[in-house]
């Protein structure tokens, strides 16, 4: 283990108690969530194999497993909160078994019928575990197609973690494991905090079956992580879920092992949170985290993961939890709603968007949030403007923070 990271989380919280940051603004998410339903209705699906597919960005790419489930849930967690059905959430679910490939035994990223510009057999390796997370909650919930399509998944995922020794490259092939792409630069080795998410999942298969050797490949995969100093992070959301993970495992056993480890997961989650931004033009920045540990842009789809893991940590931890990891935890929080709002193109002066895209384009009409927000003021959305980043606002209205 690394030294003690609570003395850092410490600092920090006592650092941020002293700052004047713009105090954060309540919105009305329960209006953009009805928002972005009427337009996920009529401008951001397809139909494919006589199935509905929702687009990972306006007028962008092709369906994918990740975006389809993302927003199955979190169209599940506001039809939940509000207390009326989503016709939409059950076309979705429809479709998923698609994506399942029975000759290498797990559901793909995509399906058979995407274009040849993307290579179908590369696997980005959270790309692999996310989907199937999804897939867990949806089983938990007593749905028994999501089920089934995790059972038949989930073992190709626990093979490829053990076949790279809980260290994942950033690509490989899903037929036979061979390393496509090992590292993005030299600033990481691979995906390192990929076992965050992996271990969340084995710890969610684990409430889902009962069988204890679901958390046997948890506990290694964090452990494995160890060791990083203040360097853990590739992508913020994994690192939170990794903090979520331990808060699971320590909740199940009891083992302080496991609550001291959530700590150095949350202090590299901290690590990489801006105090000093205040806004990039009218979004305010301050707290948020660059999505990815080489990026220089926030990013919606990231940061409301982050808020809900967070509130996971929050939960799981209670009054256990030191009260430096819940003041920055719930700061995080308040101050992700917040700027969340500001994502979105309609928010946003005309002269604030980016003229070119690398995946679609910008349609300011529509109530889904630009993928790239510069701290520094840049012009957002040259990546595009995400139908995969969709759910927050479906999240937030669902769980609103306190007061």
């Amino acid at each position: 283990m690394d030294e003690d990271p609570r003395d850092y989380l410490r600092r920090t919280a006592a650092a941020f108690e002293t700052l004047a940051p713009p105090p954060p603004a309540p919105h009305d998410w329960r209006w953009r969530a009805e928002r972005t339903l009427a337009d996920l209705l009529g401008r951001a699906t397809v139909v494919d194999y006589g199935d509905l597919y929702v687009m990972p960005y306006v007028d962008g790419q092709y369906p994918d497993s990740m975006v389809q489930l993302m927003l199955i849930v979190a169209l599940r967690d506001y039809a939940r909160a509000t207390g009326v059905p989503i016709p939409l959430e059950g076309q979705l679910r429809k479709g998923l078994g698609r994506f399942f490939d029975p000759e290498v035994g797990t559901i793909r990223r995509y399906l058979p019928s995407v274009g040849r510009e993307k290579d179908w057999n590369a696997v980005d390796s959270w790309y692999l575990y996310h989907p199937l997370s999804n897939l867990a909650r949806l089983a938990l919930d007593g749905e028994g197609e999501a089920r089934n399509l995790l059972i038949d998944s989930v073992e190709y995922g626990v093979r490829a973690a053990r076949h790279f020794g809980y260290q994942w490259p950033v690509m490989y092939d899903i037929r036979d494991l061979s390393v496509k792409v090992q590292a993005l630069d030299a600033g990481r080795p691979g995906e390192t905090d990929c076992g965050g998410l992996y271990a969340y999942l084995m710890t969610q298969v684990h409430a889902l079956t009962g069988e204890e050797r679901w958390l046997e490949e948890a506990r290694p995969a964090l452990r494995a992580a160890d060791g990083r100093g203040r360097s853990l992070m590739y992508q913020i959301n994994l690192t939170a879920w990794g903090a979520a993970a331990c808060l699971r495992l320590w909740k199940l056993g009891g083992e302080g092992e496991w609550l001291d480890r959530a700590y150095y997961w949350l202090a590299n989650l901290f690590h990489h949170c801006d105090f000093r931004a205040r806004f990039a033009g009218p979004v305010p920045c301050f707290m948020a985290a660059t999505c990815m540990y080489n990026s220089d842009y926030i990013a919606p789809f990231e940061d409301h993961e982050v808020f809900m893991a967070l509130r996971e940590v929050l939960a799981l931890g209670s009054e256990a939890l030191d009260p430096a990891a819940r003041v920055l935890a719930e700061g995080f929080c308040r101050h992700a709603a917040d700027r969340a709002w500001t994502f979105y193109p309609d928010m946003l002066p005309p002269e604030m968007l980016a003229a070119k895209q690398e995946s679609g384009r910008i349609d300011r009409a529509l109530s889904f949030p630009l993928e790239d927000i510069y701290p520094d003021g840049r012009k957002a959305g040259r990546v595009g403007q995400e139908i995969y980043g969709a759910g927050a606002a479906f999240l937030y209205a669902a769980h609103p923070l306190p007061g």
